[in-house]
């Protein structure tokens, strides 16, 4: 990347990263990892911007897919946790996938 004239590196990473909520299952392992992504990203955009390397992050929203049904099921209030993921997302409401 370094030998060309300019070079971008893109990574991903899902909006629960921000978003507190109940995972079943894998949630230890996926939230902590997903929310790396961020200081990640700006820590290497730091330290390769004078090699003309821009990195950039994108956030994939929510999307309502089995996991996240499960996950609303476990709450206390399932109806309560899709409106406050869809009041609390920058859009206003939840992708169906």
């Amino acid at each position: 990347m370094m030998r060309q004239a300019t070079s971008v590196i893109l990574n991903t990473r899902s909006i629960f990263g921000h978003v507190v909520m109940v995972m079943v299952g894998r949630g230890a392992c996926w939230l902590p990892s997903q929310s790396a992504v961020h200081p990640v990203t700006r820590q290497i955009s730091v330290q390769y911007a004078s090699c003309e390397i821009r990195v950039n992050c994108v956030e994939v929203g929510i999307v309502d897919m089995p996991v996240l049904q499960h996950s609303a099921q476990a709450t206390a209030d399932p109806v309560g946790f899709f409106e406050g993921l869809e009041r609390n997302h920058s859009v206003g409401r939840i992708a169906t996938g």
